[in-house]
């Protein structure tokens, strides 16, 4: 769902819609994993040292 919608393997940025079409899903529930997804990304990189903002 990340890379989709952030268009990180072919830098096409998709909406929730698109996104929620191709995995048979609701666009609430395709941004309520994205919220988790991206929570969970910023807690790895904090339990790591990672300074996102260096």
């Amino acid at each position: 769902i990340i890379k989709m919608r952030y268009g990180i393997e072919d830098g096409r940025e998709r909406t929730l819609t698109e996104v929620g079409k191709q995995h048979g899903l609701t666009r609430e529930r395709i941004r309520q994993i994205e919220k988790h997804a991206l929570l969970e990304l910023k807690r790895m990189a904090h339990d790591t040292g990672f300074d996102a903002a260096a």
